[in-house]
């Protein structure tokens, strides 16, 4: 999968230059338009390659280790799941650190990951919290949860034959994740005293799913090179496409995923036409609420796959890739 692209933006103008709109259908709903939103984008945070404080780690591309779509040869980061302040996190696993930024991002702290039996830097591959003190960090078959001082609280071990490539949602009981590679969403107990999670539910043949609830989420299918459907599933329903939205194109489609959501759960879904970078705003009840188009005239390589973009409580949203050896955050805000 090709994911390079670059957040150079312009004015309101280059939505005449979009051919039309692409039209919503909803279960028996009839087709309706609608135009992009202006958006204004800033650089937040600029990383160096390397092993100094404002540097995070990154293989150089004719590396054995280089990948444009995992970590760790190029840093993840993520917003914290939380209802109150949210800050940014940023996985610079092979310098074995953590760094936590402000949603403007003003830099707060470093948290350091120390390589041990239990946690090999150059397996991990993802990040997440949930705000206040704990953070995780994951390989394919682990999760380490640390404190503000890098110490451990958990080390959970994931069920044999689960490749974990992203985490979607952690609790004190459960934990909801992503397998890329055998496109499986499964929910997981935390059982006090055992380091051994034990899956309550999956579901397979999924493509980057994004949760609603303990139950419900949704994932993406490309029907046709110019339709895009939205399908709404549960793990209790064995029925697929129980509710869906389906967004038409008058080009093809590539690059799509879900991003993240807002504090109305509205979700962010991100996909390609030609070349220009489309974002659909939908509705809990997958309805479209809005488009935001924005024009991308360079290239430039993506961060990570699975951990290079993600939405914040008030609708900001945050991308990350790499240009001459540099880490690049910015943050795309509707004027």
């Amino acid at each position: 999968m090709n994911v390079n692209f670059h957040f150079n933006l312009k004015q309101f103008a280059v939505l005449f230059f979009i051919i039309a709109a692409w039209a919503l259908s909803s279960g028996g709903l009839s087709p309706k338009l609608t135009f992009g939103a202006e958006i204004a984008g800033e650089t937040i945070i600029t990383q160096n390659s390397g092993g100094a404080q404002e540097d995070v780690y990154m293989a150089a591309p004719e590396d054995l280790n280089h990948s444009d779509y995992f970590s760790n040869s190029i840093a993840a980061f993520c917003i914290s799941d939380s209802s109150e302040v949210q800050n940014l996190y940023l996985l610079d696993a092979m310098n074995g650190r953590i760094k936590k930024f402000t949603t403007e991002g003003n830099f707060i702290s470093i948290i350091k990951i120390n390589s041990s039996d239990e946690v090999k830097l150059n397996e991990l591959c993802g990040i997440y919290s949930a705000g206040g003190n704990v953070t995780a960090v994951h390989s394919q078959n682990s999760i380490l949860t640390l404190n503000s001082a890098g110490e451990k609280i958990l080390k959970l071990n994931f069920p044999a034959g689960f490749e974990c490539r992203k985490i979607l949602k952690m609790n004190e009981k459960t934990i909801t994740a992503y397998d890329y590679d055998n496109s499986i969403i499964a929910r997981f107990e935390i059982t006090a005293g055992s380091p051994e999670l034990k899956k309550l539910a999956e579901y397979e043949d999924v493509l980057f799913p994004w949760l609603i609830s303990n139950e419900r989420f949704l994932s993406c299918s490309l029907i046709s090179p110019d339709s895009l459907f939205v399908y709404g599933r549960s793990f209790s329903a064995r029925v697929k496409n129980e509710a869906y939205i389906k967004l038409k194109t008058n080009e093809a489609i590539s690059q799509f995923k879900i991003i993240g959501s807002d504090a109305a759960s509205n979700i962010y879904l991100r996909y390609c036409t030609g070349i220009i970078e489309n974002i659909a705003v939908i509705s809990p009840d997958l309805r479209l609420i809005e488009t935001i188009v924005f024009e991308a005239k360079h290239i430039a390589n993506r961060a990570n796959l699975l951990y290079d973009e993600c939405v914040g409580r008030d609708g900001s949203i945050y991308a990350a890739y790499h240009e001459k050896n540099k880490l690049i955050i910015k943050k795309l805000i509707k004027k």
